[in-house]
Parts: structure tokens; C-alpha cells; sequence
């Protein structure tokens, strides 16, 4: 089975990257952001980039002045636990897929997440690092603490991962979850042992986490934690 590489597949643990010109970390610790007035003055004012707080992971497209290379633009937006409104009708919100074209932007929603990591880079960049998505159906998912021991083989394909094999999904069902053929295993934090389970959500075509979290079976291989 193959996947389309594309940013409109799975985004599972995804980072935004805030420039140093334009936020700084504070000596308390929190996300201050460059503001700059009507009369030129400038004043860092604090942000809603904190650990736990919940926020949409959007992209913005470029529809007109397209130039070689440009790809979509990754943000965040605050206050919106009910989804993104669409450009077409405001009473209408959405957690995953198109939100609306207006005249410079095409709006793509990608889940409702939360900040689970500030980063201070050594460039002075600032790294958010976001949970996997918290309502992939439009209902809040129950992410389970365990790691249930069933991979017969490293998840070799990068981000967009592979498919369960049916003994995987066999020995997940034994151990109480539902699953189903066509499911795939995406890498979690960048291992090849561990990840998440993802399914295919029928009305887009997108896969959307489960909640399920799955590595390497003892005795496979071994791993240090």
C-alpha cells in the first residue's frame, strides 16, 4: 500500500517555529511577542504560546503571487476549542480540512492540540511543540498511558508510516482495543520502535490518531529508554 506524501496526510507531533526578530522568552518564562504601534513604538506584550494551552493547527496557502518553492505557512490560533469558523458561513466550524478560500489565502484546519513543549534554540529561535490531535473525529480522543508490546518490525517510513501487518492488529485486539484493517503506524517522537495507530477518516481521506500506542514487541530488538 502506498501513501501520498503530502502535508495533507498526517501531521502527528507537529512544531511551530517562532522567529527571535519577532518573539523573545521572558525572564519568567513566558512567550512575549514584538508589538509595534501606530506610532512606530515598540512593546513585547505576552502571548498565548504556554504549556497546556489549546489552540487550532492551521495552514495558509498563497492563491495569488505564487512563486517557486512556496509552500503552505503552519500557525496557530487561540481560543477556538470549537474549531475554525468558515469563510462561508461563521456559525459553521471545522477541525480538519478546508475552511475557506478568501482572496490572498487558501485555510486549512488540521486539529485541535495543545502545547506540550517550549524550546529556546540555540539560534534564538523559539520551537512549539504540540500534542497529537485531540479531537480527530470531532470528539475528544482517550489517549491510553500504555504502550501495548505488538510490532513484529521498525516502522521504517519516516513520518507517513506503515501499515499494521494482520498479526499486529490480531495481537492489539487481544489486548482489548478496537482496530481494523487499512490502519497504519506513524513514528512517535522520531523512534522506530514506538508509535501511534492511525485509521482512515472516510469523509476526507485523511488518517486521524486513535489514541493507541504501540512498540516493539521483547525480544524483537532491543532498545534503551
Amino acid at each position: 500500500m502506498r501513501y501520498k506524501k503530502s502535508d495533507d496526510r498526517i501531521i502527528a507531533n507537529p512544531t511551530i517555529r517562532l522567529s527571535q526578530q519577532e518573539y523573545r522568552i521572558s525572564a519568567d518564562g513566558t512567550v512575549q511577542h514584538l508589538h509595534v504601534g501606530a506610532d512606530g513604538e515598540t512593546e513585547w506584550k505576552q502571548t498565548k504560546y504556554q504549556i497546556d494551552e489549546r489552540c487550532m493547527l492551521i495552514t495558509k496557502t498563497k492563491v495569488r503571487n505564487i512563486m517557486p518553492g512556496d509552500k503552505p505557512v503552519y500557525s496557530l490560533v487561540f481560543n477556538v476549542d470549537d474549531g475554525i469558523p468558515t469563510n462561508a458561513n461563521r456559525d459553521i466550524k471545522k477541525y480538519h480540512g478546508w475552511c475557506g478560500t478568501t482572496p490572498i489565502v487558501t485555510i486549512h484546519a488540521y486539529g485541535l492540540r495543545k502545547i506540550i513543549d517550549i524550546i529556546h534554540l540555540k539560534c534564538g529561535d523559539i520551537s512549539i511543540k504540540l500534542s497529537r490531535d485531540l479531537k480527530p473525529e470531532g470528539k475528544e480522543v482517550n489517549i491510553t498511558d500504555e504502550w501495548l508490546p505488538v510490532l513484529n518490525s521498525k516502522i521504517t517510513s519516516g513520518e507517513f508510516g506503515r501499515p499494521l501487518t494482520s498479526a499486529e492488529l490480531t495481537a492489539i485486539r487481544k489486548r482489548g482495543y478496537k482496530c481494523a484493517h487499512g490502519w497504519i503506524v506513524v513514528m512517535y517522537d522520531n523512534s522506530p520502535l514506538r508509535g501511534i495507530c492511525y485509521k482512515e477518516y472516510r469523509h476526507s481521506g485523511d488518517y486521524n490518531n486513535t489514541g493507541i500506542k504501540v512498540e516493539m514487541k521483547k525480544g524483537v530488538t532491543t532498545w534503551k529508554y
